[in-house]
Protein backbone atom coordinates (compact mmCIF):
# COMPACT_ATOMS: atom_id res chain seq x y z
CA UNK A 1 0.00 0.00 0.00
CA UNK A 2 1.04 3.60 -0.67
CA UNK A 3 0.46 6.22 2.01
CA UNK A 4 -0.21 9.61 0.42
CA UNK A 5 0.66 12.54 2.68
CA UNK A 6 -0.94 15.92 1.99
CA UNK A 7 0.22 18.75 4.28
CA UNK A 8 -2.11 21.71 4.12
CA UNK A 9 -2.45 25.18 5.58
CA UNK A 10 -5.30 27.46 4.50
CA UNK A 11 -5.46 25.69 1.13
CA UNK A 12 -9.11 24.61 1.07
CA UNK A 13 -9.73 26.21 -2.32
CA UNK A 14 -7.15 23.89 -3.92
CA UNK A 15 -7.41 20.76 -1.78
CA UNK A 16 -10.41 19.28 -3.60
CA UNK A 17 -8.45 19.13 -6.88
CA UNK A 18 -5.54 17.30 -5.25
CA UNK A 19 -7.84 14.81 -3.53
CA UNK A 20 -9.80 14.20 -6.73
CA UNK A 21 -6.58 13.47 -8.64
CA UNK A 22 -5.92 10.66 -6.15
CA UNK A 23 -9.39 9.20 -6.64
CA UNK A 24 -8.71 9.05 -10.39
CA UNK A 25 -5.57 6.91 -9.95
CA UNK A 26 -5.60 3.60 -11.81
CA UNK A 27 -3.70 2.07 -8.88
CA UNK A 28 -6.14 1.76 -6.00
CA UNK A 29 -4.20 0.37 -3.01
CA UNK A 30 -3.62 3.62 -1.15
CA UNK A 31 -4.49 5.61 1.93
CA UNK A 32 -4.61 9.40 2.23
CA UNK A 33 -3.31 11.30 5.25
CA UNK A 34 -4.30 14.97 5.24
CA UNK A 35 -2.35 16.91 7.86
CA UNK A 36 -4.01 20.24 8.60
CA UNK A 37 -1.43 22.57 10.13
CA UNK A 38 -3.97 24.63 12.13
CA UNK A 39 -5.71 26.13 9.10
CA UNK A 40 -8.09 29.03 9.68
CA UNK A 41 -10.22 28.34 6.61
CA UNK A 42 -12.76 25.58 5.96
CA UNK A 43 -10.22 22.80 5.28
CA UNK A 44 -11.88 20.50 7.81
CA UNK A 45 -15.26 20.88 6.09
CA UNK A 46 -13.76 20.18 2.67
CA UNK A 47 -12.17 16.99 3.96
CA UNK A 48 -15.31 15.86 5.80
CA UNK A 49 -17.42 16.39 2.69
CA UNK A 50 -14.90 14.55 0.51
CA UNK A 51 -14.86 11.57 2.88
CA UNK A 52 -18.65 11.40 3.00
CA UNK A 53 -19.23 11.79 -0.75
CA UNK A 54 -16.61 9.17 -1.68
CA UNK A 55 -17.07 6.71 1.20
CA UNK A 56 -13.48 7.11 2.40
CA UNK A 57 -13.96 6.66 6.15
CA UNK A 58 -11.32 3.91 6.28
CA UNK A 59 -9.00 5.33 3.64
CA UNK A 60 -8.63 9.01 4.49
CA UNK A 61 -7.08 10.00 7.80
CA UNK A 62 -7.51 13.66 8.78
CA UNK A 63 -4.96 14.94 11.33
CA UNK A 64 -5.01 18.47 12.67
CA UNK A 65 -2.35 20.42 14.54
CA UNK A 66 -3.84 22.66 17.21
CA UNK A 67 -1.05 25.18 16.61
CA UNK A 68 0.67 26.05 13.35
CA UNK A 69 3.97 24.16 13.38
CA UNK A 70 5.13 24.49 9.76
CA UNK A 71 5.20 22.24 6.73
CA UNK A 72 8.06 20.05 8.00
CA UNK A 73 6.15 19.14 11.15
CA UNK A 74 3.01 18.48 9.09
CA UNK A 75 4.88 16.08 6.82
CA UNK A 76 6.48 14.34 9.80
CA UNK A 77 3.06 13.87 11.41
CA UNK A 78 1.92 12.22 8.19
CA UNK A 79 4.96 9.96 8.00
CA UNK A 80 4.45 8.77 11.59
CA UNK A 81 0.77 8.02 10.89
CA UNK A 82 1.46 6.20 7.60
CA UNK A 83 0.66 2.48 7.36
CA UNK A 84 2.02 1.87 3.86
CA UNK A 85 5.45 0.56 2.94
CA UNK A 86 5.71 3.39 0.39
CA UNK A 87 5.09 7.09 1.00
CA UNK A 88 4.11 9.62 -1.66
CA UNK A 89 3.93 13.33 -0.96
CA UNK A 90 1.37 15.58 -2.61
CA UNK A 91 1.22 19.29 -1.86
CA UNK A 92 -2.31 20.55 -1.35
CA UNK A 93 -2.21 22.72 -4.48
CA UNK A 94 -0.61 20.14 -6.82
CA UNK A 95 -2.25 17.33 -8.82
CA UNK A 96 -1.30 13.94 -10.23
CA UNK A 97 -2.24 12.36 -13.54
CA UNK A 98 -4.18 9.05 -13.40
CA UNK A 99 -1.26 6.71 -14.12
CA UNK A 100 1.17 8.23 -11.60
CA UNK A 101 0.92 5.62 -8.84
CA UNK A 102 0.71 2.71 -11.28
CA UNK A 103 3.92 3.78 -13.01
CA UNK A 104 5.72 4.27 -9.69
CA UNK A 105 4.61 0.89 -8.33
CA UNK A 106 5.84 -0.80 -11.51
CA UNK A 107 9.28 0.73 -11.02
CA UNK A 108 9.55 -0.45 -7.41
CA UNK A 109 8.41 -3.92 -8.47
CA UNK A 110 10.89 -4.10 -11.33
CA UNK A 111 13.82 -2.69 -9.33
CA UNK A 112 13.43 -3.81 -5.69
CA UNK A 113 16.78 -2.24 -4.77
CA UNK A 114 15.39 1.25 -5.50
CA UNK A 115 14.44 3.34 -2.45
CA UNK A 116 13.13 6.55 -4.02
CA UNK A 117 11.41 7.30 -7.33
CA UNK A 118 10.99 10.78 -8.80
CA UNK A 119 9.13 11.51 -12.05
CA UNK A 120 8.89 14.62 -14.22
CA UNK A 121 6.18 17.27 -13.81
CA UNK A 122 4.61 20.15 -15.66
CA UNK A 123 4.69 23.61 -14.14
CA UNK A 124 1.28 25.28 -14.35
CA UNK A 125 0.56 28.89 -13.46
CA UNK A 126 -2.99 29.86 -12.57
CA UNK A 127 -4.21 26.62 -14.16
CA UNK A 128 -2.29 26.89 -17.45
CA UNK A 129 0.68 24.61 -18.20
CA UNK A 130 3.72 26.79 -18.82
CA UNK A 131 6.83 24.62 -18.61
CA UNK A 132 8.23 21.10 -18.48
CA UNK A 133 10.14 20.26 -15.32
CA UNK A 134 12.50 17.55 -16.54
CA UNK A 135 14.17 16.14 -13.43
CA UNK A 136 15.20 12.94 -15.24
CA UNK A 137 17.25 15.00 -17.72
CA UNK A 138 19.15 16.70 -14.90
CA UNK A 139 19.92 13.28 -13.43
CA UNK A 140 20.86 11.69 -16.77
CA UNK A 141 24.61 12.25 -16.44
CA UNK A 142 24.75 11.07 -12.84
CA UNK A 143 25.65 7.50 -11.93
CA UNK A 144 22.67 6.76 -9.70
CA UNK A 145 24.41 3.71 -8.28
CA UNK A 146 27.07 5.97 -6.82
CA UNK A 147 25.56 7.66 -3.76
CA UNK A 148 28.43 10.10 -3.41
CA UNK A 149 28.04 11.28 -6.99
CA UNK A 150 24.28 11.73 -6.56
CA UNK A 151 24.87 13.65 -3.33
CA UNK A 152 27.40 16.03 -4.90
CA UNK A 153 25.20 16.67 -7.93
CA UNK A 154 22.22 17.29 -5.70
CA UNK A 155 24.21 19.75 -3.62
CA UNK A 156 24.83 21.78 -6.76
CA UNK A 157 21.19 21.72 -7.87
CA UNK A 158 18.00 20.32 -6.38
CA UNK A 159 16.51 18.10 -9.08
CA UNK A 160 13.70 16.50 -7.08
CA UNK A 161 10.20 17.78 -6.37
CA UNK A 162 8.17 16.82 -3.31
CA UNK A 163 4.94 16.02 -5.18
CA UNK A 164 6.90 13.85 -7.62
CA UNK A 165 8.65 11.73 -4.99
CA UNK A 166 7.69 8.32 -3.63
CA UNK A 167 10.02 6.77 -1.06
CA UNK A 168 10.15 3.59 0.98
CA UNK A 169 8.98 4.29 4.52
CA UNK A 170 11.94 2.47 6.01
CA UNK A 171 14.21 5.17 4.57
CA UNK A 172 12.38 7.73 6.71
CA UNK A 173 12.70 5.83 9.97
CA UNK A 174 16.03 7.57 10.63
CA UNK A 175 15.55 10.66 8.46
CA UNK A 176 12.58 12.99 8.91
CA UNK A 177 12.04 16.57 7.76
CA UNK A 178 13.95 19.19 9.76
CA UNK A 179 11.25 21.08 11.67
CA UNK A 180 13.48 24.13 12.10
CA UNK A 181 13.22 24.77 8.36
CA UNK A 182 10.25 26.65 6.91
CA UNK A 183 11.48 26.35 3.32
CA UNK A 184 14.08 24.08 1.66
CA UNK A 185 12.99 21.31 4.05
CA UNK A 186 12.55 18.88 1.16
CA UNK A 187 15.97 19.73 -0.33
CA UNK A 188 17.55 19.08 3.07
CA UNK A 189 15.90 15.65 3.30
CA UNK A 190 16.84 14.64 -0.26
CA UNK A 191 20.48 15.47 0.46
CA UNK A 192 20.48 13.27 3.57
CA UNK A 193 18.72 10.41 1.80
CA UNK A 194 21.03 10.59 -1.22
CA UNK A 195 23.98 9.52 0.92
CA UNK A 196 22.49 6.09 1.67
CA UNK A 197 19.41 5.47 -0.52
CA UNK A 198 19.11 4.50 -4.19
CA UNK A 199 17.32 7.01 -6.42
CA UNK A 200 15.49 6.42 -9.70
CA UNK A 201 14.25 9.09 -12.14
CA UNK A 202 11.31 8.27 -14.39
CA UNK A 203 11.01 10.33 -17.57
CA UNK A 204 7.20 10.55 -17.81
CA UNK A 205 5.31 13.70 -16.83
CA UNK A 206 2.91 12.39 -14.21
CA UNK A 207 1.66 15.50 -12.43
CA UNK A 208 1.53 19.27 -12.18
CA UNK A 209 3.44 21.52 -9.85
CA UNK A 210 0.89 24.31 -9.65
CA UNK A 211 1.53 27.97 -8.87
CA UNK A 212 -1.17 30.49 -8.13
CA UNK A 213 0.12 34.00 -8.67
CA UNK A 214 -1.20 36.24 -5.92
CA UNK A 215 0.53 39.58 -5.72
CA UNK A 216 -0.44 39.95 -2.07
CA UNK A 217 1.66 36.89 -1.20
CA UNK A 218 4.94 38.14 -2.66
CA UNK A 219 6.55 39.41 0.53
CA UNK A 220 10.23 40.24 0.88
CA UNK A 221 10.19 38.65 4.35
CA UNK A 222 9.31 35.29 2.76
CA UNK A 223 12.20 35.61 0.31
CA UNK A 224 14.61 36.49 3.11
CA UNK A 225 13.48 33.41 5.04
CA UNK A 226 14.00 31.37 1.89
CA UNK A 227 17.57 32.59 1.70
CA UNK A 228 18.19 31.98 5.40
CA UNK A 229 16.93 28.40 5.28
CA UNK A 230 18.70 27.61 2.01
CA UNK A 231 22.02 28.74 3.50
CA UNK A 232 21.29 26.71 6.64
CA UNK A 233 20.85 23.57 4.52
CA UNK A 234 24.12 24.24 2.70
CA UNK A 235 25.95 24.76 5.99
CA UNK A 236 24.64 21.43 7.28
CA UNK A 237 26.48 19.78 4.37
CA UNK A 238 29.63 21.89 4.44
CA UNK A 239 31.92 19.26 5.95
CA UNK A 240 31.21 16.82 3.11
CA UNK A 241 31.66 19.30 0.26
CA UNK A 242 34.83 20.96 -0.99
CA UNK A 243 35.35 24.59 -0.03
CA UNK A 244 35.19 25.87 -3.60
CA UNK A 245 31.98 23.98 -4.35
CA UNK A 246 30.41 25.19 -1.11
CA UNK A 247 31.06 28.90 -1.72
CA UNK A 248 30.07 28.60 -5.37
CA UNK A 249 26.69 27.19 -4.30
CA UNK A 250 26.25 29.90 -1.63
CA UNK A 251 26.87 32.56 -4.29
CA UNK A 252 24.37 30.88 -6.60
CA UNK A 253 21.67 30.95 -3.90
CA UNK A 254 22.49 34.58 -3.10
CA UNK A 255 22.12 35.62 -6.75
CA UNK A 256 18.84 33.71 -7.05
CA UNK A 257 17.43 35.57 -4.05
CA UNK A 258 18.58 38.94 -5.42
CA UNK A 259 16.88 38.10 -8.72
CA UNK A 260 13.62 37.25 -6.94
CA UNK A 261 13.69 40.47 -4.93
CA UNK A 262 14.29 42.54 -8.07
CA UNK A 263 11.53 40.69 -9.90
CA UNK A 264 9.14 41.32 -7.01
CA UNK A 265 9.95 45.04 -7.02
CA UNK A 266 9.39 45.23 -10.78
CA UNK A 267 5.98 43.56 -10.41
CA UNK A 268 5.07 46.01 -7.66
CA UNK A 269 6.10 48.95 -9.87
CA UNK A 270 4.02 47.61 -12.79
CA UNK A 271 0.95 47.18 -10.58
CA UNK A 272 1.28 50.72 -9.22
CA UNK A 273 1.11 52.28 -12.69
CA UNK A 274 -1.69 50.17 -14.20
Amino acid sequence: MISIIIPTYNSSRFLGYSLTSILKQTYKDWEIIVVDDASQDDTNLIVEKFIEENNLNNRLNYCRHEKNRGVSAAKNTGIKAAKGELISFLDADDIWYPYKLERVINIFSKFPEIDLVCHNEFLSVNGAVKQKLDYSKKAARVNLRDNEQVYKKLFLVNFLSTSAVTVKKRCLERELFDETLIVAEDYDLWLRLSRRCKFYFHDEYLGEYRKIIDNSCSLSSDIKRMYKDAIKVLNKNRKWIGRGTFYSRVLQVYLQIIWRLLKMKCQSFTLRFH
